[in-house]
């Protein structure tokens, strides 16, 4: 059939517009990519460290996660006093003179001294050379000599730090930092930071013990994280915890620990003996806003360090957090707020 100039031009209109809609259709396919949850795990920090995300396009969130761990590593060896060129390496390595490091670096150990003049000195990241001689990361960690602990112990203080601007100095040339109470906290703040800006609301971080929630695991259903069972293996735990945009640190007794003719020596050392504390503490768990995760993880230490009377006493006068504390006898010290299931 012939067309006139009229019905042909209808035509090429009409076409186009067929194009048209085809390519905003495309483009708006791949725009609307459906989300899915994408969970990677990697070691740092001496742990499994675990992130999930579960609102993004896949490509999106495995970018963020490859971002994410890529950041781990960079402050693993950063921050590691075992990592040879780390500032806590070189600062231990110093013999006293003073050393330049990052501003995260200064971050941390302005924190870490702050929460050492608040416990009274219980908490105390001078513990390095201690942390060294018991060797709890070791393949087979064996209790060291009595005489060799005692040695240590005057090299035990946080006093001797000194800061100015991002130079840092040890007063005494033979101390050593240690910042395994405060590290990885630090660094789920920042890794929370940085999943915010790659565009998810939808986000678990575990960095072995330290949990940081971006928004709620469904719309409207918020993460359901397990307090654990002391010694259950992971396997059993005690309650639960609904949160939202928030962080939660469990440190405990039985995480890292070695048995020695039929003692059990685990990994918090007391910095005024230099062996593991007696505490009537098993662990604690405390809550807080998205952001507090370093504040968390130190406090749990320090409550761990002072028994469960005085721990109690202490946390109740920190702003913005939620404890619960776990005893010896499976006895359970719940903050007012710390809402378990």
């Amino acid at each position: 059939m012939l067309l006139n100039s009229s019905t042909n031009k209808s035509l090429k209109y009409m076409l186009a517009i067929a194009t048209l809609l085809t390519t905003i259709i495309l483009f708006t396919a791949c725009k609307s990519e459906p989300a899915e949850t994408v969970k990677k795990e990697e070691f740092h920090f001496n742990t499994i460290c675990t992130i999930e995300i579960r609102d993004l396009p896949k490509d999106k969130a495995d970018k963020a996660i490859v971002e994410a761990f890529k950041q781990c590593k960079e402050y693993d060896n950063l921050f590691s006093r075992t990592v040879e060129g780390s500032d806590i390496y070189k600062i231990n390595h110093s013999n006293g003179k003073p050393v330049e490091v990052s501003n995260d670096t200064i971050e941390m150990l302005r924190f870490a001294i702050d929460t050492s003049k608040k416990s009274g000195g219980r908490f105390d990241i001078s513990i390095g050379k201690l942390a060294d001689l018991w060797n709890f990361t070791a393949e087979n960690p064996k209790k060291p000599a009595d005489n060799d602990i005692l040695k240590l112990i005057p090299k035990v203080d946080y006093n001797n730090i000194k800061i100015e601007g991002n130079t840092v100095t040890l007063k005494d040339p033979d101390q050593w930092l240690d910042l395994g109470a405060v590290a990885k906290g630090f660094v789920a703040d920042k890794l929370d930071k940085s999943l915010r800006k790659a565009g998810t609301n939808s986000a678990l971080i575990n960095l072995g013990g330290n949990l940081s929630t971006i928004g709620n695991a469904q719309p409207d259903k918020p993460w359901y994280i397990g307090i654990e069972k002391p010694y259950s293996d992971r396997k059993e735990a005690v309650g639960a915890v609904k949160l939202t945009d928030q962080t939660i640190v469990t440190s405990g007794v039985y995480e890292r620990y070695f048995e020695e003719n039929g003692v059990k020596y685990h990994h918090i050392l007391d910095p005024k003996t230099g062996y593991p504390v007696k505490t009537d503490i098993v662990s604690i768990s405390i809550i807080s806003k998205a952001g507090n995760s370093m504040k968390c993880d130190t406090y749990a230490t320090v409550g761990l360090l002072m028994g469960s009377e005085k721990a109690a006493e202490f946390l109740d006068k920190i702003d913005d957090i939620e404890y619960c504390i776990i005893k010896t006898n499976d006895g359970i010290i719940p903050s007012k707020g710390f809402k378990m299931e």
